[in-house]
């Protein structure tokens, strides 16, 4: 878990998880070969946590606001070329 801004939330208890919680994030997959020369997964890491879903309800995370906020001020940024 490389997002510390999650880590603290969870740590502190402020975030609750339950049957059915998920969470937007960036995955990383390590991998390996074995013996035989196969791809297997040797390991996951989360390096940030964007939004936690329980049911219906959305918790954004900093850093997904931060994502949020850098897609709407590319989105508002008139393009050079037009």
């Amino acid at each position: 878990m490389k997002d510390k801004d999650f880590k603290k939330k969870v740590i502190e208890e402020s975030l609750s998880f339950q049957n059915g919680t998920r969470l937007e994030c960036e995955l990383e997959i390590c991998r390996k070969l074995d013996d035989n020369g196969d791809e297997f997964n040797s390991g996951y890491k989360i390096n940030k946590v964007f939004n936690q879903y329980v049911g219906d309800a959305v918790t954004e995370m900093p850093s997904g606001k931060k994502r949020r906020q850098k897609a709407e001020m590319e989105k508002n940024q008139p393009s050079l070329f037009d």
